[in-house]
């Protein structure tokens, strides 16, 4: 996969479906995107075959290692009837970390975002991630999302803050600048990052992982 074609073989297809974009590349999302009401399940994309529950209720994931998420950028196209089954689809994930040099996190944020208004000018219902880099990557989120009653974040990208004072800070900021209505977890936080989230007044509505699912007997196994 080439990132810089992929993100311009999106782009072309959005502007051709009516999306605008910012003078940075970066797209403008339409309030109408996003869900109006929670899922009763969140679950991976590759994983989606051993949930019980109906499709309609589920949204789908994508927190994995990076080289199991790669695939479906490619393969999103091909997969929008798939996703169409289901209550909604979360933002891809590509790792985004204030380590990585600053364009490397605007790529895959970039990637992150494209990838979610594809399935979004197809009438597919989506969640913005809370997941960003530096702090130049937050307002970049910040300003092509926009507002959105519901966000979602997965439980490994937040394990630092229980030992790393810098990103707390950085969690803080979006705490502070995002303020989303109720942020979903897919997977417990720890305790640190709950404390955050009361601080600010958060709500944060916790799903089980499917590792956790699993052990509960609440997913088959084939």
């Amino acid at each position: 996969m080439h990132e810089i074609e992929l993100v311009e073989r999106y782009t072309a297809y959005l502007k051709d479906r009516g999306v605008e974009f910012y003078e940075n590349g970066f797209p403008m999302f339409k309030s109408e995107w996003f869900i109006n009401n929670k899922p009763l399940v969140i679950a991976p994309f590759n994983k989606r075959q051993y949930y019980r529950q109906n499709k309609q209720y589920i949204s789908i994931c994508y927190f994995g290692k990076d080289e199991h998420l790669y695939p479906r950028l490619d393969k999103v196209f091909e997969e929008i009837e798939i996703l169409k089954e289901y209550h909604s689809v979360c933002m891809m994930d590509v790792s985004i970390s204030p380590l990585m040099l600053g364009e490397v996190q605007r790529m895959n944020l970039l990637l992150n975002l494209l990838f979610i208004c594809v399935i979004a000018v197809n009438d597919i219902k989506i969640i913005p991630s809370f997941r960003t880099g530096d702090l130049e990557t937050m307002f970049l989120l910040i300003k092509s999302v926009g507002n959105s009653k519901y966000w979602i974040m997965g439980t490994i990208g937040t394990q630092q803050i229980r030992s790393n004072s810098f990103y707390e800070y950085l969690f803080r900021a979006k705490c502070l600048f995002i303020n989303p209505g109720r942020l979903l977890s897919y997977g417990r936080p720890n305790s640190k990052t709950v404390k955050c989230l009361d601080d600010y007044g958060i709500e944060c509505v916790v799903y089980k992982d499917f590792r956790n699912l699993s052990y509960s007997k609440e997913v088959y196994y084939v």
